[in-house]
């Protein structure tokens, strides 16, 4: 069963893929969240500039290590999102879990 704090983050990448949306992205969104529940770093997705590596999982990877130790890399969790996901996101849980090692 998903803790109503991890619905909480879910419900978070889902509000920032709607916003990579409206701004005529495609609709991705991620949140990096340390293992004590603090929401460190979140973003949604900027290719459509043209750079594909543009991803907010790629931004997060990015912040991650310039900025967290290997330790407390491997305890965060990044949870995504996509807009077009969001019904079966809320009622089946989450599908976007990475751990960055």
């Amino acid at each position: 069963m998903i803790s109503e704090k991890d619905l909480a983050y879910l419900k978070r990448a889902v509000a920032l893929a709607r916003q990579a949306l409206k701004e005529g992205d495609e609709p991705f969104g991620s949140l990096l969240v340390s293992h004590e529940g603090l929401v460190l770093f979140e973003d949604y997705n900027h290719v459509s500039g043209g750079d594909h590596t543009r991803h907010p999982e790629f931004e997060i990877s990015r912040w991650a290590a310039k900025n967290m130790t290997p330790e407390n890399r491997k305890l965060a969790t990044v949870l995504m999102s996509t807009e077009k996901w969001t019904t079966l996101l809320l009622k089946n849980g989450p599908f976007g879990w990475l751990f960055i090692n």
